[in-house]
């Protein structure tokens, strides 16, 4: 991590909605760091020289985090679109990418967002609801409409082969492989080999689509 990134970090914790100044950042940051002063005791100097003004500091808790407009808008998309990743909400966004970053990372601190990664893969879903573990895995693995084709497929069949998923949704072999892949990472199907050829079928009892 860069200094620069250590004094944005120093001031963006538990604080919010200031104009700052990176250079102004960075001489505070090393004054700061050299007398082993954390960030309340920075804030403090700062009241003391009535310096709040220019850097408008506005105290993060619980209770007002969804007070923030660009807070509320993505976890209002969480909300509606639960599972998506980091690049979806960033998509879905219109802020910059460092204003992105901040405010979601302030959601999961303080527990109104989760990020929930299995196998590598990674979804914000809303913290504390009533969706599984097991659940949220699907929800990342079947955000695709392919995905839930598959999925359906798969319940009204003991077991299919990958010619038959490609006949049926009409793709081609090297797509239904991509998306069984990921599938069987999350542990959602299970393949079998006969030679050449490769049938697929669910790893788990059958049960329905969760809520999306």
């Amino acid at each position: 991590m860069t200094n620069y990134d250590d004094a944005l970090d120093k001031y963006k914790n538990g604080n919010e909605g200031y104009v700052f100044f990176p250079s102004l950042l960075l001489v505070f940051n090393q004054i700061t760091s050299s007398i082993g002063l954390d960030g309340q005791g920075v804030r403090q100097i700062l009241l003391a020289v009535n310096f709040v003004p220019v850097l408008q500091f506005k105290s993060v808790n619980k209770d007002n985090i969804l007070c923030n407009s660009k807070r509320k808008e993505i976890w209002r998309v969480v909300k509606e679109h639960p599972g998506m990743s980091y690049t979806e909400l960033k998509g879905a966004s219109s802020h910059t990418e460092g204003d992105f970053r901040y405010h979601l990372e302030m959601l999961v601190r303080y527990r109104y967002l989760e990020k929930y990664q299995i196998n590598g893969f990674i979804g914000y879903f809303n913290a504390g609801g009533s969706v599984t573990d097991s659940e949220k895995g699907m929800i990342i693995a079947l955000k695709s409409k392919t995905g839930k084709e598959i999925y359906s497929i798969l319940l009204k069949n003991k077991e299919i082969s990958r010619k038959e998923l490609s006949e049926h949704l009409d793709i081609t072999g090297p797509t239904v492989t991509w998306h069984m892949k990921r599938l069987i990472s999350l542990g959602i199907v299970r393949a079998t080999y006969s030679g050449n050829s490769v049938c697929y079928c669910l790893s788990d009892v059958r049960k329905p689509l969760p809520e999306m």
